[in-house]
């Protein structure tokens, strides 16, 4: 009976299965800088699995993991259980490679895994041949317009990712794009996917980002991998009948991380011979044209001239077009304004340039045609565009009443006599006494004598004083205390939404600062006498250019018209904040 037992526990006992450690890797081949996922699976026990030792790799960094899964199951009385660790690998050498043995010490046993062979294509012969990145289950291709071009010409690149299982949870980690000004196009909410077959085998595809560069320097230039981190569909075991989709209730996910191949690109310089004087740096193709608002005007009135650009490129970086202004007008500095257009091909636009004019002289006046060069990478040479000349008729004021006559301008006139007779104003010459008095020995005539000296020299030293925040002629340590009272309500405007009060703050604090330093009035302080004066004391040069260019960026940000968010305006205020705080430690600054 015992022995009939044992037969049938025997007969329906689950069968152990032998211990084993095997390394599997997503692919054998893939590009420099993508990610490979490496598995260590040891067969034989789900729990008390140490973590396999990996080995040294000279063509691979480990970039995260490991990642644990354990599996245990029971088919056709053979008992299964395992333990997997997941480690993505990136690839930081082109060639052929072999990633070594793995191993784990378990129950006093040493196992190990086989060698793998692996292929790492360098990024020219991956967009090359693209076998070695579009041989995964999901990969990105990224599709340039060109790969060559001169700085500032636009270039477009499209990322279209590629998936052959379900991806869920994307995560996009754009691309570093050092020496280029980017500009992104607008992509819909839902990406488009169409069907399509690389290398034999279907995919579901989709444009999911598109941008335009513009490299800012001649050279080889670089855009990194962009990255993707989603959760794949992992392949199944194949050993097991749980494979079988009639048998799955749930698809087992996987996090990778997928990367592009970087894209190079060689940019030429611009030719030098043949610039004109009037280039500023715009590469495209640009039409110009102006307008004044009135063709006449009264002197002193003001006058807007426009004067609008459109065309393709890099419409935020387009310079001002040089003018030369007759001597009789005043101007000030344009206010510009910009219209990008983000289509399926280009970035294009407008920009506009307000000029507010003053005409102090009547008489015709011309202001020249304006040129506006730039350079069109398509003929490879430089172009000029031009508007027509403009006419404004200035002409003296109308009179106020219609007795009053208005002053000539410019012309001299004559003393005109208007009597002949003296009329005197008293007749009578009173009565004169004498006092035995000396004057100079009364109260009154040193109260009369001295005193309104005493009351001019007061009156100055109290204007003096109540001046001193303006005039600039100040110490440094004073300017630094009132300049950062100044600034503590500049940020206290900044989290309140008054962006325009906080950054008029900031620059009346810098300017308060540098008058100081300079011994300057800050009102009558610009760009040229600063850069004068700076370099006659011999002061820091790289201190001075960061002073310009935070002014430079508030000025800027007088003309968003209301657009200035709090947080550009904070930033502002804590860059002014920083450069205060440095100007105790400029020498030769003025008296207190």
């Amino acid at each position: 009976m015992i022995a009939v037992l044992l037969f049938i526990a025997m007969l329906f006992a689950p069968l152990a299965e032998a211990a084993e450690l095997t390394a599997t890797v997503d692919r054998a081949a893939l590009a420099l800088g993508e990610t490979v996922n490496y598995t260590v699976t040891f067969d034989g026990a789900a729990t008390g699995v140490p973590t396999p030792v990996m080995p040294e790799m000279s063509h691979f960094e480990i970039e995260s993991g490991p990642y644990m899964e354990t599996k245990f199951e029971i088919v056709n009385r053979r008992r299964s259980s395992r333990a997997s660790y997941t480690y993505v690998l990136r690839a930081n050498r082109p060639g052929s490679c072999t990633i070594g043995s793995s191993y784990i010490d378990y129950k006093g046993k040493r196992y190990a895994t086989d060698p793998i062979a692996m292929k790492i294509a360098s990024a020219t012969d991956a967009r090359a041949g693209g076998r070695s990145t579009e041989m995964d289950d999901v990969f990105i291709r990224v599709i340039t317009d060109k790969h060559e071009a001169y700085p500032g010409e636009q270039i477009v690149l499209t990322y279209k990712i590629f998936f052959a299982v379900q991806i869920t949870s994307p995560e996009i980690i754009h691309p570093r794009a050092t020496g280029f000004w980017t500009e992104e196009f607008e992509m819909p909410r839902q990406m488009s996917l169409r069907d399509e077959v690389v290398n034999g085998r279907s995919y579901k595809s989709g444009v999911f980002w598109k941008v335009a560069v513009f490299p800012t320097t001649s050279g080889d230039l670089t855009i990194q991998p962009m990255k993707i981190k989603t959760k794949v569909e992992s392949r199944q075991d194949r050993r097991s009948f749980t494979s079988d989709p009639f048998f799955r209730l749930s698809r087992s996910m996987q996090t990778r991380e997928i990367a592009s191949p970087p894209v190079t690109l060689k940019i030429k310089p611009l030719p030098e011979q043949t610039q004109p004087e009037t280039f500023g740096g715009a590469v495209g193709r640009f039409t110009i044209r102006a307008n004044l608002d009135k063709t006449e005007c009264d002197t002193h009135d003001a006058v807007t001239l426009t004067v609008l650009l459109r065309g393709v490129g890099n419409i935020k970086t387009l310079p001002e077009p040089i003018i030369q202004f007759p001597q009789d007008f005043e101007y000030y500095e344009p206010k510009s304004e910009e219209n990008i257009v983000r289509n399926r091909a280009n970035i294009e636009g407008t920009k506009k340039f307000e000029y507010v004019l003053i005409p102090r002289v009547s008489g015709p006046q011309v202001i020249p045609a304006i040129q506006y060069s730039y350079f069109d990478p398509e003929t490879g040479d430089y172009v000029t565009a031009s508007t027509q000349a403009m006419l404004l008729q200035v002409k003296h004021p109308k009179a106020a009443n219609a007795g009053e006559v208005p002053l000539p301008f410019g012309r001299k006139r004559g003393v005109e006599s208007i009597a002949s007779d003296i009329a005197f104003a008293k007749t009578h010459p009173g009565v004169f006494y004498t006092t035995s008095v000396q004057p100079q020995a009364t109260v009154s005539f040193w109260i009369y004598t001295v005193g309104p000296w005493l009351a001019l020299a007061g009156l100055a030293v109290v204007r003096r004083r109540s001046s001193r925040f303006e005039t600039g002629r100040m110490s440094i340590r004073r300017a630094v205390a009132l300049a950062m009272k100044e600034l503590n309500a500049a940020q206290k405007s900044a989290t309140e939404n008054r962006a325009e009060d906080a950054n008029r703050m900031t620059v009346h604090a810098i300017r308060v600062c540098l008058g100081a330093a300079l011994n300057q009035d800050p009102g009558s302080l610009t760009s040229e006498s600063i850069n004068a004066l700076w370099q006659e004391r011999k002061l820091d040069e790289a201190f001075k250019e960061r002073i310009l260019t935070l002014l430079d960026e508030c000025d800027r940000s007088r003309f968003t018209a209301g657009l200035l968010e709090a947080a550009d305006a904070s930033r502002l205020v804590s860059e002014g904040r920083e450069i205060v705080s440095l100007f105790e430690s400029i020498s030769g600054g003025g008296s207190a």
